[in-house]
């Protein structure tokens, strides 16, 4: 009788199998840095057959997913509730920076891997959705133009590069570079929320004691 059962042991050797080959390949970023990655290279390095790294990774571009939510667990993303609101937004982004510290070596090296902008854009579409999901109470009533622009910029703050600019360029430390991306949502949400003229945060703020036009 053909048997289809696997066993959990043999799942389980293939996931740590599937586990091992990633991690090799983002030890190969951090280690040659700039240089593409190779199936035959990061086989030899994980130490295992390149047809075991294509029986886990039949194409580049699933190894390059892969290697992008590798980069989702490194930043704390992976089962993240979604945002709902500019105050959990807030939360995250804190949390994403500090994660991007602590996950220095491999998160500055892949700013220079020639497979950046791939591995940049996992998830790029759902992100920018929930980014969108959790400012749209505090714009509603802008138009379609500044509600893309606000995500988009957003979207950019969110972006470890953005974070580790302003430590290498800005002159500022990791809390008072935290400090700076928290101060430039806050603004940029106010700035779309004053313009629709009506509801959205600081709205009411222009022209009051401390409001934007008299700090």
């Amino acid at each position: 009788m053909n048997r289809s059962y696997e066993s959990p042991l043999r799942a389980q050797q293939a996931a740590a199998t599937a586990e091992r080959i990633v991690e090799a390949a983002a030890e190969l970023v951090v280690s040659r840095p700039g240089e593409h990655l190779t199936m035959a290279g990061i086989a030899e390095h994980a130490g295992v057959a390149l047809r075991t790294v294509y029986r886990h990774f039949p194409s580049r571009d699933d190894l390059i997913e892969a290697m992008g939510n590798r980069v989702r667990r490194g930043l704390g993303l992976e089962g993240m509730p979604r945002p709902t609101s500019v105050d959990e937004l807030r939360t995250i982004q804190r949390s994403v920076v500090r994660a991007a510290l602590a996950d220095e070596p491999f998160q500055r090296a892949k700013l220079l891997s020639p497979e950046e902008r791939q591995l940049s854009l996992v998830e790029a579409e759902e992100r920018l959705a929930w980014v969108r999901r959790a400012l749209e109470a505090d714009v509603a009533g802008a138009d379609e133009w500044e509600v893309r622009r606000l995500v988009a910029l957003v979207r950019v703050l969110f972006a470890t590069r953005t974070y580790f600019q302003l430590l290498d360029v800005g002159g500022v430390s990791p809390e008072e570079a935290e400090e700076c991306l928290d101060w430039a949502l806050l603004r940029l949400v106010e700035a779309t929320g004053r313009n629709e003229g009506e509801g959205g945060i600081g709205a009411d703020r222009e022209g009051e004691p401390g409001g934007p036009e008299n700090e």
